[in-house]
Protein backbone atom coordinates (compact mmCIF):
# COMPACT_ATOMS: atom_id res chain seq x y z
CA UNK A 1 0.00 0.00 0.00
CA UNK A 2 2.94 2.78 1.21
CA UNK A 3 4.57 1.99 -2.29
CA UNK A 4 1.91 2.82 -4.52
CA UNK A 5 0.67 5.52 -2.27
CA UNK A 6 4.14 6.82 -3.10
CA UNK A 7 4.47 6.45 -6.36
CA UNK A 8 1.06 7.56 -8.02
CA UNK A 9 0.37 10.60 -5.40
CA UNK A 10 -3.14 8.53 -4.55
CA UNK A 11 -3.47 8.94 -0.84
CA UNK A 12 -4.28 6.07 1.09
CA UNK A 13 -7.99 6.93 1.17
CA UNK A 14 -8.79 7.04 -2.28
CA UNK A 15 -6.93 3.74 -2.76
CA UNK A 16 -9.02 2.16 -0.76
CA UNK A 17 -12.04 3.57 -2.40
CA UNK A 18 -10.92 2.18 -5.28
CA UNK A 19 -10.27 -1.08 -4.09
CA UNK A 20 -13.75 -0.69 -2.91
CA UNK A 21 -15.24 -0.08 -6.26
CA UNK A 22 -13.46 -3.03 -7.91
CA UNK A 23 -11.27 -0.70 -10.22
CA UNK A 24 -7.49 -1.71 -8.07
CA UNK A 25 -6.85 -4.70 -6.94
CA UNK A 26 -4.92 -5.41 -3.56
CA UNK A 27 -3.36 -9.14 -2.57
CA UNK A 28 -2.37 -9.87 1.19
CA UNK A 29 0.88 -10.56 1.89
CA UNK A 30 0.72 -11.65 5.70
CA UNK A 31 -0.76 -8.35 7.19
CA UNK A 32 0.03 -6.42 4.36
CA UNK A 33 -1.64 -5.73 1.97
CA UNK A 34 -0.42 -5.27 -1.77
CA UNK A 35 -1.42 -3.37 -4.56
CA UNK A 36 -1.33 -5.27 -7.75
CA UNK A 37 1.13 -2.50 -9.65
CA UNK A 38 0.47 -3.81 -13.43
CA UNK A 39 -3.82 -3.70 -12.78
CA UNK A 40 -2.81 -0.23 -10.86
CA UNK A 41 -1.10 0.84 -13.69
CA UNK A 42 -3.67 -0.11 -16.65
CA UNK A 43 -6.30 1.51 -14.74
CA UNK A 44 -4.41 4.50 -14.04
CA UNK A 45 -3.85 4.70 -17.82
CA UNK A 46 -7.15 4.24 -18.93
CA UNK A 47 -7.93 7.54 -17.25
CA UNK A 48 -8.80 10.55 -19.60
CA UNK A 49 -6.02 12.97 -19.62
CA UNK A 50 -6.39 16.27 -17.68
CA UNK A 51 -7.63 19.60 -19.59
CA UNK A 52 -6.25 23.15 -18.57
CA UNK A 53 -7.38 26.40 -19.42
CA UNK A 54 -4.49 28.72 -19.66
CA UNK A 55 -4.48 31.67 -18.10
CA UNK A 56 -5.35 35.18 -19.47
CA UNK A 57 -2.39 37.32 -19.96
CA UNK A 58 -3.90 40.32 -18.07
CA UNK A 59 -3.13 42.49 -15.23
CA UNK A 60 -2.30 41.11 -11.81
CA UNK A 61 -3.67 42.57 -8.61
Amino acid sequence: MNGWVARTGMSRTQTYRKLNDGKLIAKKLGSRTVIDFRAGLAWLASLPNATFIPKSNGPRH
